[in-house]
């Protein structure tokens, strides 16, 4: 039989027509070779050379708008982030992005995107190829957070205040909370006077032991980004020094036999000095009593014999003098004088 140059033609178009449908059905990538090809066949009236919504540009304008995929996650930002879009095609290439905020309409993308207004926002986005293929849209979630956290510091002891200073012990812990309503607390940091910062770890309060005054600044970050504008800052003066006290006599012993004894109506004071906090308290036993009672005015002894008075002193953060004590001998019985009458010979 012989085949004319023009069936030739045919039934090579047509085979390698039908290579390019199957492989287009594996694979929904535009094919400018299969259109002109299936135009081909449509004009000789071939089967296989049907149109399709797939291959007719503009087609997808009559679907339904494809639903958001969501990106699954929610980012926390403040006003001045921006969001950066870029997308990619590996046929026709892209001919345009376009998004749209919450309800909003699309528009196209040309510049990185700002949304200034707090609270949570969407970000709907697609790209559209040369050829009309449209995107799935996306969403992105986003929680705009203008607001920085607050953030304050708890001493486990109250501080004493003297002279406008605030004193505190050596074993004082100094905790740092901070809040944020909207985005959460990201994390807290710290510096102690001229010291480089560092970040406070919950459950790990810090302590201040060497003597002296310190500044402690602290601020909080969120997870939007926002710090805490001003620094907290407590000024602490450390008193680690310990009291002094003393016992004065208000007259000078009376010594007999290498003995203290004291002059009748002789009193007791205790005195104690604290060049820091200051003192809150002088307390003292008397006597051997079982516990120290609180030191009110000057101790005077009207028992005859031996006396012991113990004393200390507390300062106003809670550092302990040592004990100091004396003994003393009281003689509160007169001499017993007499009288006898005696001869001028005796």
């Amino acid at each position: 039989m012989i085949v004319s140059n023009k069936m030739k033609f045919i039934i090579v178009l047509i085979v390698f027509s039908v290579s390019l449908i199957a492989q287009s059905n594996r694979k929904p990538v535009p094919n400018p070779k299969l259109d002109k090809a299936k135009e081909a066949l449509d004009s000789l009236g071939l089967p296989g050379g049907e149109k399709t919504a797939q291959s007719t540009p503009g087609a997808e304008a009559t679907k339904a708008a494809p639903s958001a995929e969501s990106e699954g996650t929610v980012i926390y930002v403040n006003a001045g982030t921006f969001f950066e879009i870029s997308s990619a095609d590996d046929a026709t290439n892209v001919d345009y992005i376009e998004y749209k905020i919450n309800n909003g309409e699309f528009q196209k993308y040309s510049n990185p995107i700002n949304i200034a207004q707090e609270g949570k926002q969407t970000i709907i986005y697609r790209a559209v190829d040369k050829v009309g293929n449209k995107e799935t849209a996306k969403l992105l979630t986003v929680v705009v957070d203008n607001t920085p956290p607050t953030v304050k510091m708890i001493p486990s002891e109250v501080p004493y205040s003297r002279d406008k200073v605030q004193y505190v012990n050596n074993r004082t812990t100094y905790t740092i909370a901070a809040e944020d309503n909207s985005s959460g607390v990201k994390k807290i940091e710290y510096f102690i006077d001229d010291a480089p910062k560092q970040k406070y770890t919950n459950g790990n309060p810090i302590k201040l032991e060497t003597p002296g005054a310190h500044i402690i600044s602290y601020y909080a970050t969120d997870n939007s980004g926002n710090v805490t504008p001003e620094y907290g800052k407590m000024l602490v003066n450390v008193d680690v020094n310990r009291p002094t006290i003393k016992i004065v006599e208000s007259s000078p012993y009376v010594v007999i036999g290498g003995k203290n004894y004291a002059k009748k109506d002789t009193s007791f004071a205790v005195k104690a000095f604290d060049n820091e906090s200051g003192i809150s308290q002088v307390l003292v036993k008397v006597d051997g009593a079982s516990d120290f009672a609180p030191y009110a005015e000057p101790i005077v002894f009207t028992a005859q014999g031996e006396h012991t008075i113990e004393a200390k002193a507390i300062d106003n953060v809670g550092n302990e003098s040592e004990i100091v004590s004396m003994t003393v001998l009281t003689d509160v019985n007169p001499p017993n004088t007499t009288i006898r009458a005696i001869s001028k010979e005796d």
